[in-house]
């Protein structure tokens, strides 16, 4: 298998696995996207050492993305719940998850909306400068 192969593969795997440990919190297809999105940037961004910190050669069944990828939904899960008091039920933990989940989307998808319209103006700009004599 090609290594672009190997990465879409992998690609996919991430998404099924964030978008069954996010189902009940982000239900919508759209906004899972968004969040696997989102989560693949953030890989992209790490630099080696960053994403060394994720390998585990005596587990090699999950890739280091995988890792980082459930590290990255569990820190959201526990910021939900991170101000709650120890002794709210699991009732209350789920609404906290769920809101703080929906507000993680809203701003995934406000930052994303505000990618697009700086493109847009950047092509425009562009654009009115190719015509400029």
């Amino acid at each position: 298998m090609a290594d672009g192969e190997h990465d879409v593969d992998e690609h996919v795997q991430v998404a099924l696995a964030i978008v069954v440990g996010i189902h009940e919190m982000v239900e919508d297809p759209a906004d899972q996207i968004v969040v696997v999105t989102d989560v693949v940037r953030r890989w992209h961004m790490l630099d080696d050492a960053g994403r060394e910190r994720y390998a585990e050669p005596a587990n090699p069944s999950h890739t280091p993305l995988m890792r980082f990828a459930w590290e990255f939904t569990e820190a959201i899960d526990r910021a939900a719940v991170a101000d709650l008091p120890e002794s709210c039920g699991s009732e209350a933990a789920e609404s906290a998850a769920l809101r703080y989940w929906r507000s993680h989307v809203q701003q995934l998808r406000a930052a994303t909306e505000r990618g697009r319209v700086a493109a847009s103006l950047h092509r425009g700009r562009t654009t009115v400068a190719a015509l400029s004599p």
